[in-house]
C-alpha cells in the first residue's frame, strides 16, 4: 500500500525529537501536547512567558510565517495550528487522524464548528474581568449562537465515539473544550 509505505518512511526519518513552542498556557498548545503523547512523538517544548520573550524570536525566525504554536521538525518549521497537527500526525504514523481522503469536507465542516467552540470560550477569557463575568460571557455566547454548535455535536456523538466516526486531530480539540467546560463548573 503507498500510503502505509510513505508513512513508515516518514516514521523512519524522524525518530528524534520535534520542538513544540507556544505560550506557557494551555490554549492551542494542549491539543498539540496531547496528540504528541498520545502518538508517542519524542518532543520538547519552547514556551513563551510574555510577548516580550516570543517577539525577538520571531522576528529573528528563518522560517515563512513565523506563529505560535510552532513545530520544529528537522530542518522545517511549521506554524499553524492545523497544519501542526497534520504533520504530528503524519510522525506518529497515523495520517488519518488528520482526515481520510473520503472524510476530509465533513472534517473541515467539524473542525470549524469545534473552533469556533473554542473560540467562544477562548475570547471571553481575554476579556472577563473575573471567573463570574467569563460565565455570564460564555452563557451569552453560547445563547447568541452557540447553543445549535453544542447541539448538534452532541447529536453526532450520541450516534458514533469520534466525530468523524473514528479517532482524528478535532477530537483532542474537542476534548480541550469540554475540559474547559468543566473547569468553568467547579
Amino acid at each position: 500500500h503507498p500510503q502505509k509505505h510513505n508513512t513508515s518512511k516518514i516514521m523512519a526519518s524522524h525518530q528524534h525529537q520535534v520542538t513544540l513552542g507556544y505560550w506557557a498556557i494551555r490554549g492551542l498548545g494542549e491539543p498539540c501536547r496531547t496528540l504528541l503523547e498520545y502518538l508517542h512523538v519524542p518532543y520538547k517544548e519552547v514556551l513563551y512567558e510574555k510577548k516580550e520573550d516570543w517577539v525577538p524570536v520571531k522576528e529573528k525566525a528563518d522560517f515563512l510565517f513565523p506563529n505560535l504554536p510552532y513545530l520544529e521538525d528537522g530542518e522545517k518549521t511549521i506554524t499553524e495550528s492545523e497544519a501542526v497537527l497534520t504533520r504530528i500526525c503524519q510522525l506518529g504514523g497515523k495520517p488519518e487522524m488528520a482526515a481520510r481522503e473520503g472524510d476530509r469536507v465533513e472534517f473541515s465542516q467539524l473542525k470549524n464548528i469545534v473552533i469556533d467552540l473554542q473560540d467562544g470560550i477562548t475570547n471571553p477569557s481575554y476579556s472577563s474581568k473575573d471567573v463570574e463575568e467569563l460565565k455570564k460571557n460564555v452563557a451569552d455566547w453560547i445563547k447568541e449562537g452557540g447553543e445549535f454548535k453544542l447541539k448538534g455535536l452532541n447529536e453526532i456523538l450520541g450516534k458514533r465515539e469520534w466525530l468523524i466516526g473514528y479517532l482524528t486531530f478535532i477530537d483532542f480539540h474537542l476534548a480541550e473544550i469540554c475540559e474547559k467546560f468543566a473547569t468553568m463548573d467547579e
